[in-house]
Formats: C-alpha cells, sequence, structure tokens
C-alpha cells in the first residue's frame, strides 16, 4: 500500500516531539515496540523508552476516519501521560469520540479558537 504524503508525521505535546509511525506489518511494530503484535491494536502510545504513536497505516485505505481517531486517541493517552492525569482507557475512548465528533462537525473551531487572540478571525 502506497501511504499518501500528506500523513502527520509528528506533533508537539508539551514541548516535546512526538514522532507518528504508520506501519504496516508486525516487523516494522516490532522495531519500535518489541513484544507487540499490529493486529492486537490499531494504534499505541508509546512513552517510554522513548514518546512516540504507532500506528496501523492499513486503516488509510480500509476506514480512513478509524485512522484519524486513532491518531486522536493515541494523542490523548500521551497527553494524559505527560501530563500526569492517569485516564483510563474508558475517559480516552470518551474523550476521543466527543472531540472527534465535535471537530469533525465543527471545521472552522480550531481555527477560530486560535486564531482569535491574533486578530485574524
Amino acid at each position: 500500500m502506497k501511504t499518501p504524503n500528506n500523513l502527520v508525521k509528528n506533533i508537539r505535546v508539551n514541548g516535546c516531539d512526538v514522532p507518528i509511525y504508520w506501519v504496516g506489518s508486525d516487523e516494522e511494530i516490532r522495531k519500535l515496540i518489541p513484544n507487540q503484535k499490529l493486529g492486537d491494536c490499531a494504534g499505541y502510545a508509546v512513552t517510554y523508552p522513548k514518546l512516540a504513536i504507532v500506528i496501523d497505516k492499513t486503516f488509510l485505505e480500509t476506514d480512513p476516519q478509524l485512522a484519524q481517531m486513532t491518531l486522536l486517541h493515541e494523542l490523548l493517552h500521551i497527553v494524559s501521560d505527560l501530563n500526569g492525569l492517569k485516564l483510563e482507557e474508558k475517559q480516552v475512548l470518551g474523550l476521543e469520540a466527543g472531540l472527534f465528533g465535535v471537530f469533525r462537525d465543527n471545521p472552522k473551531l480550531l481555527s477560530f479558537v486560535f486564531k482569535l487572540g491574533k486578530g485574524k478571525v
């Protein structure tokens, strides 16, 4: 499968760069997270020994919305871990579903929130 060129490959969280790895095989994921199988989850948030988000890229073709939701989900885990929130999986799932719906249904929201203080609304 050809990976799209416009994929997010890095994100900053709390001033830390978090690489995003889009993988398509168990071999690729084992290089990043030893002893894990890609089939176990659609994605992983890694905080030790290094920060990273790992996502199954096969969903980009089969279910792009699942790939987007997985990225948001794993990002929420990273935010939780870096800020000591200790969110449980159920809480992350709820935030993922709620925020994804808000962002999808209100495409101008983030632009409004972040440009408001800069006089660019």
